[in-house]
């Protein structure tokens, strides 16, 4: 058998980290923070323990991580927001994407809402997320400036939370939760124009 190549131990790496960061994932979000461990992760995702360590410090790191790459998975669904928001149509289709992303990732949301009511685990990542998620704030006030709300970082502000809420809401139960109703709801109601 001929020594691996450079590539090949790089793709190995790669998904090793992979099945740790799922491992995690799926671990923290059943068992929360406290109940979980390296060493369930390590069986979860099948390498042992001292794998994890080759990829991660500590637990704190590790789900740090997860729960960065997770919000970096869901920031780049915004990535044509660089030119702004500026009709009804743009504001529904970053929406719809959201409601897909959320839809699509019930692990990680269940996962991401725990640690918020962790506070001392949201402060590992809160910096981090303030970054990332800072443009995207920028770009919903300025669209709401155009169409008239008088204090648009407000509503920006009540958007976001009414997604938040939203997202709780489908997390706790998501074959109860009316999602798309939900979601033509909120799309009724930010897309008024001269509203206060």
């Amino acid at each position: 058998m001929s020594p691996r190549t450079k590539k090949q131990i790089q793709h190995i790496k790669e998904t090793t980290r992979g099945k740790i960061l799922l491992a995690a994932l799926e671990t923290i979000s059943k068992e929360g923070y406290a109940g979980s461990s390296i060493s369930k992760i390590a069986k979860k995702a099948g390498i042992s323990k001292g794998n994890i360590y080759n990829h991660f410090l500590n637990k704190e790191e590790l789900i740090k991580v997860v729960l960065l790459e997770g919000m970096k998975s869901i920031v780049n669904e915004y990535t044509n927001l660089k030119d702004g928001i500026k009709t009804k149509e743009e504001f529904t289709k970053m929406v719809d994407q959201n409601f897909e992303v959320l839809s699509k990732n019930h692990s990680y949301w269940k996962l991401y809402y725990s640690v918020l009511l962790q506070p001392q685990l949201f402060q590992l990542i809160q910096e981090e997320m303030m970054e990332m998620t800072s443009p995207i704030i920028k770009t919903f006030t300025e669209y709401f400036k155009t169409i008239n709300y008088k204090d648009p970082e407000a509503v920006t502000w009540a958007f976001i939370s009414s997604l938040d809420g939203i997202t709780l809401s489908y997390v706790m139960n998501p074959e109860w939760y009316p999602l798309d109703k939900v979601k033509q709801s909120i799309i009724n109601i930010y897309t008024k124009h001269n509203r206060p």
